[in-house]
């Protein structure tokens, strides 16, 4: 795991302070010269760093240094152990692996040379710079509250996104005398109940659910068994109504001229007093809710606003473009994790300027609650095309991709060879979930 909380000073092996007036970099045989005011921590390399998408040489990978991200730049390849070095720069800082710190006698070329020369991207050193630990709020707050869709035996249910844990693959189902179900969900055997059985409308056709969606809160995770997962829709806060229904029971709906009355599915919350509105204030879990999705090894986080909906994994891109179908692409390929393209599950997004496209992606994970997003210092060029910000949470680090995400007609040359061979083809994004 990233060493989160190294330690403001020199690792043992060097045995030296900071407070030298010069500090000597040793690494690939080479050394170099940086001033110790402009040395801000030096602590033991970490052990494993996570992956930056199409990350140039040297950067190995995405640290926690101090509660803060970073983009680590391994100055000395191939070697073990050594020495984490973070120098301060005009836009972050800078995190380096060398060989060896210490002090000495004679002369060394500056680090900037060697920096302009390897990463000419990155910020150079700057004394004086200060670190900020405040977050990057998040570019575009919703303003809209979100609710996931989903249908199952003939009527459809909005789920408020904070109570959506993730969304699986049913892949066995054992039924239970009380008519429940005990259900497996991505390798986990939960107990879980159909849609239908938990909504106050009349059920049509029983169909036979292929979805778990595991809900949160309580003391043990439970499923709720659906037919189709809709997909994600923000609703404006206005369209919900609380009703008390003839049985004296109390329910929210999403009430939307353009639609049947759709039931809200919450978990205790008390609603609202008969025919009131919620408030038109976003809550913060609202503004920041992005949908986490698994990709080769990459965790992602998609901002609710670029996202549309949730196809079916079973939908099969076709080999060449028509009316109505939009690029279907493998993310983990795109992003240079893997290098043979397959189908997963599709995520409807748009891009900057509304162009839509279909994500292919391992899984889909959660709608998490808020994370702490931060800025990459430095983030390189490529990835930061693609994303804004970083957050970590009890699984690890996530990157958020932007709110404004280039179309890929927009990206470099290299960029879009990348893309070209993740194209898995063409698919129709109302096909239904």
């Amino acid at each position: 795991m990233p060493n989160t909380a190294p330690p403001l000073r020199a690792p043992a092996a060097t045995g030296r302070a900071v407070e030298s007036d010069r500090l000597f970099l040793q690494a690939g045989g080479r050394r170099w010269s940086v001033p110790a005011a402009d040395v801000l921590c030096i602590a033991d390399p970490p052990a494993a760093l996570s992956p930056i998408p199409h990350a140039p040489s040297p950067v190995a990978g995405l640290s926690g240094i101090e509660g803060r991200a970073f983009a680590v730049l391994d100055l000395a390849p191939g070697s073990i152990g050594g020495a984490l070095v973070v120098v301060a720069s005009g836009r972050g800082g800078l995190a380096l692996r060398v060989e060896a710190v210490g002090r000495g006698a004679g002369d060394a070329p500056p680090l900037c040379d060697l920096l302009a020369d390897i990463a000419p991207w990155a910020p150079p050193p700057a004394a004086g710079w200060a670190p900020s630990l405040r977050p990057v709020q998040a570019a575009a707050p919703a303003r809209r509250v979100p609710f996931l869709l989903v249908a199952g035996g003939g009527v459809t249910a909005a789920l408020p996104v904070e109570r959506v844990g993730r969304v699986g693959v049913v892949s066995a189902v054992q039924p239970l005398r009380s008519g429940d179900s005990l259900v497996r969900v991505d390798g986990d055997l939960l107990p879980a109940h159909r849609l239908a059985d938990a909504l106050p409308t009349v059920p049509g056709e029983a169909g036979d659910p292929r979805w778990a969606v595991v809900l949160r809160g309580g003391s043990q995770e439970s499923a709720l068994l659906v037919d189709r997962v809709v997909g994600l829709e923000p609703c404006e806060a206005r369209s919900i109504a609380a009703v008390t229904l003839p049985d004296g029971r109390p329910q929210r709906w999403l009430n939307r001229p353009d639609t049947d009355p759709v039931p809200v599915l919450d978990d205790g919350t008390p609603p609202a007093a008969p025919g009131a509105r919620s408030s038109t204030e976003p809550t913060r879990a609202a503004a920041d809710a992005v949908l986490t999705v698994q990709a080769g090894d990459l965790r992602l986080a998609l901002p609710l606003a670029l996202v549309g909906r949730i196809l079916d994994s079973a939908v099969v891109p076709a080999p060449r473009p028509a009316a109505r179908l939009v690029p279907v692409l493998d993310v983990a390929v795109a992003l240079g994790r893997r290098a043979e393209a397959r189908a997963g599950a599709l995520v409807l997004v748009r891009t900057a300027g509304g162009t839509p496209l279909l994500l292919s992606v391992d899984r889909v994970l959660a709608l998490p609650p808020p994370v702490s997003w931060q800025p990459v210092a430095p983030l390189p060029p490529a990835a930061a095309l693609a994303f804004d910000a970083a957050g970590r949470d009890e699984a690890g680090w996530l990157f958020r991709l932007r709110h404004d995400p280039p179309s890929p007609a927009a990206v470099p040359r290299h960029l879009r060879r990348a893309l070209a061979a993740a194209r898995l083809g063409w698919a129709d994004p109302d096909t239904p979930a």
